[in-house]
């Protein structure tokens, strides 16, 4: 058997382990083709810098904590699985997201998110008609 760097096509500088390091670095690419893909809005706006954090629903293990964009727009490369997201913005209500089911396409979610002062956390006689 050759040699782990013996040139494998003649008359091209190309090694084994060059080949086998561009086939393993396609494969791991695969594994995360999928895509979750989040848009943040208030009242039909693009609410960018909410803050989103993407967790592994079996573990329980943050997988990722990042930002919208300026487009409302949060999106994270993943493997098949369940998970939940978490989108927070100051003087807005957190939102939850759960049950995200990933298989082998991308998945899309659009979320408005409400200022907390539209945000009854309990009610009272008071409110009471």
């Amino acid at each position: 058997m050759p040699a782990i760097d013996e040139k494998v096509v003649p008359g091209l500088n190309i090694s084994r382990q060059f080949i086998l390091t561009i086939l393993l670095s396609l494969s791991s690419f695969a594994l995360f083709a999928t895509e979750i893909i989040i848009k943040v809005f208030d009242e039909g706006d693009a609410v960018a810098m909410a803050e989103v954090t993407l967790v592994n629903a079996k573990t329980h293990q943050v997988i990722h904590n990042g930002f919208t964009n300026h487009s409302g727009i949060y999106r994270h490369r993943v493997k098949p699985g369940k998970y939940r997201a978490i989108i927070a913005k100051e003087t807005f209500a957190d939102v939850i997201l759960k049950n995200l089911q990933v298989k082998k396409s991308n998945l899309r979610k659009t979320v408005e998110i409400v200022p907390m002062a539209f945000v009854k956390e309990n009610a009272t006689d008071d409110d009471c008609d």
